[in-house]
């Protein structure tokens, strides 16, 4: 089995919540492996769940996931996060809107810890995980990275990097989805115009309609900073949750894929898809467990493309239509 797939469609089932029940995380871990989903995104390694204490580790429950992903044969996307209430460079308690404390998404007072935490857990799971995403979502503006500091993201990134490539030098360092633009560049300048990732991760690309502008932006911006050639990946998106009715967002969920494939997207991870129910619409399953249109034509449009190539747009402004082989 290859690690990166031709087409990015078969690519979801990010785990969020990590205090569920070991019999559901079983249940969606079947649904994808069954509806033909290869990658997980896993969201996210708490750093301060794992180092409550400075060199106190706790694996419990994340080692369960990880069996549970190598069980039905998931590559893995390991995403970091979450920054210890004694390694952070802020008290502050107040809580986000996501539910977490602002100390939490602040840097680290020290770039040496965060270093070491990388580095314990390359080694730990060296062979059996090798893509790592570098936090979630910073930005001038984010409830992930609450002072807004693309100075510090810059250190927090170029530190992660040099640190999971100490250990590994074939892993996989992935950027962790900036919001803007504006914030990675500035990240780059403060890292001497190096990107200090093997991947660039973005969210929410906005390819539910055709031609994307926010996707062109990105594009520019990694061809003036020398990344042309580095794979971008969407880790998050549910953009077909804003159809209509369940065959609306079917549909709209095939186009999404099949547009980013012909793009160049290599992997796009379907946000809460496989949920037993979804406070955001996104799911396949109601919240009795009843199949959705969408698992359907999630399983088609995998089944039909999964090992297909991407050869051509052959669109016009009055049709849409892409060849692959």
């Amino acid at each position: 089995t290859t690690e990166i797939y031709t087409l990015s469609l078969h690519d979801a089932l990010p785990i969020y919540r990590n205090r569920n029940w070991s019999e559901y995380q079983e249940t969606k871990m079947r649904r994808a492996f069954l509806a033909g989903v290869k990658w997980i995104r896993h969201h996210s390694m708490h750093w301060f769940l794992r180092e409550p204490e400075k060199g106190k580790y706790d694996w419990t429950y994340f080692d369960d996931r990880l069996e549970l992903a190598e069980k039905y044969k998931m590559h893995f996307l390991l995403t970091f996060g979450s920054v210890p209430e004694w390694a952070s460079s802020s008290s502050d308690k107040k809580m986000t809107v996501c539910g977490t404390y602002f100390y939490q998404n602040s840097p680290p007072k020290e770039w040496k810890d965060w270093s070491d935490f990388i580095e314990t857990v390359v080694s730990r799971y060296k062979g059996r995980i090798k893509w790592y995403e570098l936090w979630n979502e910073p930005g001038f503006t984010s409830a992930f990275w609450c002072n807004g500091s693309a100075k510090d993201y810059a250190a927090l990134l170029k530190t992660g990097y040099e640190a999971a490539k100490k250990v590994d030098p074939d892993c996989v360092v992935v950027s962790g989805a900036p919001l803007t633009v504006d914030f990675m560049d500035a990240v780059v300048k403060e890292n001497g115009g190096k990107l200090y990732s093997d991947v660039m991760s973005l969210h929410y690309l906005e390819n539910s309609a055709r031609e994307s502008a926010r996707l062109k932006s990105w594009k520019m911006f990694m061809n003036q900073v020398g990344g042309a050639d580095i794979p971008i990946v969407n880790s998050e998106e549910m953009g077909w949750i804003s159809a209509t009715g369940e065959l609306g967002k079917a549909s709209s969920m095939v186009k999404t894929y099949v547009r980013e494939a012909s793009v160049g997207i290599e992997k796009t991870f379907a946000f809460d898809l496989f949920s037993t129910g979804s406070i955001y619409h996104a799911s396949a399953f109601d919240y009795d467990g009843n199949i959705l249109p969408i698992y359907a034509a999630y399983r088609t449009m995998t089944h039909r493309l999964e090992y297909a190539k991407f050869v051509g747009n052959l669109s016009s402004a009055e049709t849409e239509a892409y060849l692959f082989d």
